[in-house]
């Protein structure tokens, strides 16, 4: 009897230095599975790690405010880490999709060469490429329109920073050549009188 209880006492200490060792292990394997965010320095739940494409890691704030950030500075744009591109699919899935609207917005705008933003001060948003028809773009916000050549409100006439134009008119006032008053085509007298119908 006095057996048995030594034996089960034995069994119990063993259980308890077990667990202990068990415990242990598990704080050790849930420490490798959790990394330092690259950012903010503060260890990361694996749940709320966003890996980058160089395997730098991330929690989900910094990498929030990683592309908030690159959306107010072009200089910050795309996201970057270690020069590589930190692809947009990575914070597609954040519960913010205002965040992934601008972004996008952002890339449009960045992107665009001959930007054109609407000329009304108290708007002076970006107008996408896909609004300007005929060089008169039209803003999606105050629904103003603006001449993408000279950057102007839109104007009756010929832009004067439409230098083609201007090369054509001045090739033409050379050559005696001059305008329907109408369609405002060029036309050329070879024969004929002087009225154009």
């Amino acid at each position: 009897m006095g057996r048995n209880d030594n034996e089960s006492f034995d069994t119990e200490s063993d259980a308890g230095e077990g667990s202990s060792h068990v415990v242990q292990r598990d704080k050790s394997r849930s420490l490798k599975t959790q990394y330092e965010c690259l950012a903010c320095t503060e260890r990361i739940v694996i749940y709320d790690d966003i890996q980058a494409p160089c395997a730098h890691h991330y929690c989900r704030g910094c990498m929030v405010r990683l592309f908030d950030n690159s959306t107010a500075d072009e200089s910050l744009f795309p996201p970057r880490c270690c020069n590589r591109r930190i692809p947009i699919s990575l914070v597609e899935s954040f519960p913010d999709p205002e965040l992934v609207q601008r972004i996008e917005e952002k890339a449009v705008e960045f992107g665009t060469l001959d930007r054109t933003y609407c000329a009304w001060p108290s708007c002076a948003s970006f107008i996408p490429p896909n609004l300007i028809h005929n060089n008169i773009a039209t803003c999606s916000l105050c629904t103003e329109q603006t001449c993408s050549l000279c950057k102007q409100p839109v104007h009756n006439g010929d832009c004067p920073r439409d230098l083609a134009l201007q090369s054509t008119l001045k090739t033409a006032q050379e050559a005696g050549w001059q305008r329907c008053y109408r369609c405002r085509t060029m036309v050329e007298l070879a024969v004929g009188c002087n009225h154009i119908t």
